[in-house]
């Protein structure tokens, strides 16, 4: 059988065949078109020469199937013109209009260029969604911002939210004396910025981590960090909040960040209550 190459030359040639003796018996001058070979005179051919008649039988016979798969591209290009910038930048996203997605008791309207992953952004309903901004503005995906999103190292930039509902009572603040002062070993260490870290132990299920938080205050900013100088581990910190009514909203930013603690905080409460419906 020809093999999908052959069958579009085959096709390209019948189409242009068709064309020529469309243009011929209409009385049209032939005009060389750019990226097609020239095919002589057809003009003369088609008026002076039966073999040529009975070759446009042949012409017009195999014309459905091409006409099919003329269609068949068509159709592709088409679905490439309407989803081709999806395709282009790799899952990402440039429409800024709101998608309602209902998370547990929550519902937010949540722009489509600040979901990671192109499925979520269809979903009437999530038990999780996955966000992503970049620092400090706390934009979206855009052309403009592409190659910030799309770095093939780890770029500091990009700072990664996920809601989910609530599964625990204490955020991440609160658990620092029921739960975290069990598991900290070492001795307290400045951190600078207004924080002070402990090395979590493993037996905790922590390897390699250690704990930012705020030493002197009623309700401290905590973050877990992954430890410096850890083997091909990304200097990441996660910290957890909660929000709405019944939010869980963790983010995940570059350890390089937090001499910023305090805005990152602030503006990552203040873009994801925007998102929050009334």
């Amino acid at each position: 059988m020809p093999d999908e190459a052959s069958r579009a030359g085959t096709c390209r040639q019948v189409t242009g065949a068709i064309m020529a003796m469309d243009m011929a018996q209409e009385g049209a001058p032939r005009r060389a078109r750019a990226g097609r070979p020239e095919r002589g005179r057809p003009e003369a051919a088609v008026a002076e020469s039966d073999e040529t008649a009975k070759g446009g039988s042949l012409v017009r016979l195999l014309a459905p199937p091409c006409m099919a798969l003329a269609l068949l591209a068509g159709a592709t290009l088409l679905l490439v013109h309407l989803k081709g910038g999806d395709i282009a930048r790799a899952g990402h996203s440039v429409d800024t209009r709101s998608r309602e997605i209902q998370i547990g008791n929550d519902v937010l309207d949540v722009p489509a260029n600040v979901v990671r992953f192109a499925g979520q952004r269809r979903a009437a309903s999530a038990e999780r969604l996955d966000l992503y901004f970049h620092w400090p503005r706390m934009e979206g995906y855009s052309d403009a911002l592409g190659a910030e999103f799309d770095s093939p190292t780890v770029n500091p930039a990009i700072v990664f939210v996920t809601l989910e509902p609530r599964s625990m009572r204490l955020d991440m603040s609160g658990r620092i004396g029921p739960i975290y002062s069990r598991f900290m070993s070492g001795p307290e260490r400045e951190g600078g910025y207004g924080l002070v870290r402990r090395s979590l132990s493993a037996e905790g299920g922590f390897v390699d981590e250690e704990l930012w938080y705020e030493a002197n205050s009623p309700y401290p900013f905590a973050a877990r960090c992954v430890k410096e100088g850890t083997g091909g581990s990304t200097p990441y910190c996660l910290r957890d909040i909660q929000m709405g009514r019944g939010l869980a909203v963790t983010y995940r930013f570059h350890r390089s960040l937090m001499p910023h603690w305090m805005v990152l905080e602030d503006a990552v409460r203040k873009r994801i209550r925007g998102m929050l419906a009334d």
